[in-house]
């Protein structure tokens, strides 16, 4: 299922409420001496309203959001449409297909040097 990615300025608005979200599980957990999953389903969580605020899409699990920030991966794939894993990928690690790079002089060629 594609869920929305965050630009960078989104992600400022979002980072400080996961980190702001881990503190209160520990907390959470700390005080009423409840394990991880107990914490998580007694919680509410603003770094999921804000990513519902922004995307439109309702995330119920803030440590699923820390994923969807759009520069930590590489353009979408010529060949499949998906993202990269990293801006510096050489292949598709969904379809395998490489990438189209562009050289010094701009001109575009094939990342395996073909």
């Amino acid at each position: 299922m594609p869920i929305p990615m965050l630009t960078d300025d989104e992600w400022s608005e979002v980072a400080p409420l996961l980190d702001m979200n881990t503190k209160r599980i520990k907390d959470y957990r700390e005080q009423q001496q409840v394990g991880l999953q107990e914490a998580m389903d007694a919680l509410q969580f603003e770094a999921c309203e804000k990513f519902f605020e922004i995307t439109g899409f309702r995330e119920t699990n803030p440590n699923s959001i820390w994923h969807h920030r759009l520069s930590a991966y590489g353009p979408e794939c010529p060949d499949c449409g998906h993202l990269l894993r990293t801006p510096r990928a050489s292949f598709c690690a969904n379809c395998g297909a490489k990438p189209i790079q562009k050289g010094a002089q701009g001109e575009e060629s094939p990342s395996n040097g073909g």
